[in-house]
């Protein structure tokens, strides 16, 4: 009698998505100061070419005071939904 061994597939783990290299910048914006996250190419920088950023999120002192004063909410919300 002849065994048969089944070799099953494995499933495939989820493509991770590339990791998003984001890079903050804090500059003056009509006046007042702003602090805001772009995206950002590195590889490019250290080439000499310019690096691609596009805004992420930018606010400025009272949404980061009222930011800040919900940063665990925010995490959780991180820690659920990401």
């Amino acid at each position: 009698m002849k065994t048969e061994t089944k070799v099953k597939k494995e499933q495939e783990a989820p493509k991770k998505k590339k990791e998003r290299r984001t890079e903050v910048l804090i500059q003056e914006y009509k006046g007042k100061m702003t602090f805001s996250i772009h995206d950002s190419d590195r590889l490019k920088e250290e080439e000499g070419k310019p690096g691609f950023k596009t805004l992420v999120i930018g606010f400025g002192i009272e949404k980061a005071k009222a930011i800040l004063k919900h940063l665990d909410d925010l995490r959780e919300y991180v820690d659920e939904e990401g």
